[in-house]
């Protein structure tokens, strides 16, 4: 077998979002090549516990604590910097360079993060990367809290595309994956041609399956999975929640809540204030087994993400054959199809929480719609979002460059 080497600032198969991304690229990879892998000292011990097989060997990089301190407050184009510079440091006093096929950077997604090792003179792949979505304008005021790292981030990004190191390595590059087409307005043109497109995220369907069993028919179930953050719209989807039971008079829809973060405590004080204990229950640090159960024993799954390039989330759901409800802009915007579920537009802030209400009312009403929506889902995903999909289109750009 022919030997890769795959960059992974982040993998990890017991997170989503990037970690997961890479944990799911390296199997793939797995099936054709020895891979050698390069990813962070902070993922060692759940890939330790998993079982990738002997075709595999990973090289853990430390961070020191200012590196770490750029992980946290989100710099990561930085970060990624210094990791990929250790990376480069350790391949170049590999005396076995030269047996290696070619190389496969694939996370940090962010497009505008880059790197030196462009230095080694292997034929490399970048991506797949996204990145380039704006706040909506009417929903500024849902990340307040963000404000000033977001204009700082952005203002550091905007700058690093005009880096000469940043354009050198996008240049060398043989080819760039990117997840969506919008994301061709933030990359200069003369990249273009070397693009080539996977959607960042996926999902196994084996895994992630609908349930054998029912979910309880007399009550019907809402699932928002997702960190508890002002993007993923968790307070929005509280305040469309209760409208549905006050205006709408529905008494028997359950919500049930499952992720962390910094806006846990005004969750369960929205709860506590409107004596919905009994209808509203909120799950975190829950086992992977336990997620694809809350998602195979709900009816609609809802996650009003205000700026999502991927959605990792929605794919789960989509892939246990529930309908969607979520936001028509960004990855919801391409991965869920009328077909699939209510894209709800990013109008005002007022409108989008009736659409949402509404878009619930409509789907606790029509059983049957929620049915098709589903079935239309879990086929979606197979035929698009599926490990097996991904990896034909990944087998077609390997033949296409090195065969």
């Amino acid at each position: 077998m022919d030997k890769i080497i795959l960059i992974a600032y982040d993998l990890n198969p017991e997170l989503g979002s990037e970690c997961g991304t890479g944990h799911s690229y390296l199997q793939m990879y797995l099936k054709h090549f020895i891979v050698k892998v390069f990813t962070n000292e902070a993922h060692r011990n759940d890939i330790q516990k998993f079982n990738y097989g002997d075709n595999v060997t990973f090289n853990f990089i430390k961070f020191n604590y200012f590196e770490k301190t750029l992980a946290r407050i989100k710099l990561d184009v930085i970060s990624n910097w210094f990791f990929c510079k250790k990376a480069c440091d350790i391949l170049l006093s590999d005396s076995n360079l030269h047996e290696f096929k070619f190389m496969h950077i694939v996370t940090p997604e962010g497009f505008f993060a880059y790197n030196n090792l462009h230095k080694l003179g292997i034929n490399y792949i970048i991506g797949p990367i996204n990145g380039g979505l704006k706040t909506p304008e009417h929903f500024r005021k849902v990340f307040n809290r963000n404000i000033i790292t977001d204009f700082l981030r952005d203002s550091l990004y905007k700058s690093v595309i005009k880096l000469p190191g940043w354009n050198k390595y996008y240049n060398r590059a043989e080819k760039i994956i990117i997840s969506d087409k919008n994301l061709l307005k933030s990359i200069p043109g003369k990249y273009h041609n070397k693009t080539f497109q996977i959607f960042d995220v996926l999902v196994d369907p084996v895994e992630f399956s609908p349930g054998i069993v029912q979910s309880d028919a007399s009550t019907t179930t809402i699932l928002f999975t997702g960190r508890l953050i002002p993007k993923k719209g968790i307070l929005l989807l509280l305040k469309a929640y209760l409208k549905c039971l006050v205006d709408f008079k529905i008494d028997n829809l359950k919500l049930s809540i499952v992720g962390n973060g910094p806006l846990l405590k005004n969750v369960l004080s929205f709860i506590e204030n409107n004596y919905l204990q009994d209808k509203i229950s909120v799950y975190n640090n829950i086992s992977r087994n336990t997620l694809i159960d809350k998602y195979q024993t709900a009816d609609i799954f809802c996650l009003p993400t205000l700026r999502e390039p991927g959605g990792l989330a929605i794919l789960e759901a989509m892939s246990c054959g529930l309908p969607i409800i979520t936001s028509n802009y960004g990855g919801p915007s391409y991965s869920v199809t009328n077909e699939c579920g209510i894209k709800i537009e990013m109008g005002n802030y007022d409108q989008y929480i009736d659409d949402m209400a509404s878009a619930i009312a409509r789907l606790y009403y029509e059983p049957l719609l929620r049915k098709k929506m589903g079935v239309a889902s879990r086929e979606r995903i197979i035929e698009e979002f599926s490990t097996d999909s991904v990896e034909r289109k990944l087998i077609n750009l390997w033949e296409s460059i090195y065969k």
